[in-house]
């Protein structure tokens, strides 16, 4: 396990940054594909950066309320009814 943690430590904190939102894009992909939606990796990535907005972005702000409903209605309209 020792090696392990030396490598894990000897990576930049940029490309663990990086590791680590491609794993949540493409297991959130996944996760969603299975109930049946048909979002892209490259919608997730970006909802996920739009999840994202800074908080001196006003502009921004007023929209990111008005992304989970949209987001929850593309899902539901993706997954078909049980």
């Amino acid at each position: 396990h020792e090696k392990y943690w030396q490598v894990y430590k000897s990576m930049s904190p940029e490309y663990l940054g990086n590791l680590k939102k491609s794993v949540i894009v493409s297991s959130t992909g996944s996760s969603t594909r299975i109930e049946g939606s048909t979002l892209s990796d490259e919608e997730i990535k970006k909802a996920c950066d739009v999840m994202k907005i800074k908080k001196g972005n006003k502009a921004a702000q007023t929209l990111k309320p008005l992304l989970l409903p949209f987001l929850l209605n593309k899902i539901a309209e993706d997954v078909p009814s049980i």
